[in-house]
């Protein structure tokens, strides 16, 4: 699993705390695109797909891929923080 295309971000998702967008290749062949992650109102880490035209997500996974990639884009995001412990600004504002 590699994140790609890592973004931080601020903003609402649902209910939830935006903290990025990135992109994950899950095997060589699979990449899986404008994936959130969001800081859930119970205090949980959750990647989430985008929606699909006409309702749904676009994909879905394991729990046990969905762990991975979450921890993997976590780690990812610490890598993100400045020295002061803030995040980096995000250099795309329309995300």
């Amino acid at each position: 699993m590699q994140i790609i295309d890592f973004e931080p971000a601020a903003g609402v998702a649902g209910s939830g705390s935006l903290l990025a967008r990135f992109s994950a290749q899950v095997t060589p062949g699979i990449r899986l695109c404008n994936l959130k992650l969001v800081l859930t109102e119970y205090g949980a880490h959750r990647t989430y797909f985008p929606n699909v035209s006409g309702g749904g997500r676009s994909a879905t996974v394991s729990g046990s891929v969905a762990k991975a990639m979450t921890t993997a884009a976590l780690i990812e995001l610490e890598r993100h923080k400045t020295a002061d412990g803030t995040h980096t600004e995000n250099s795309n504002p329309a995300a």
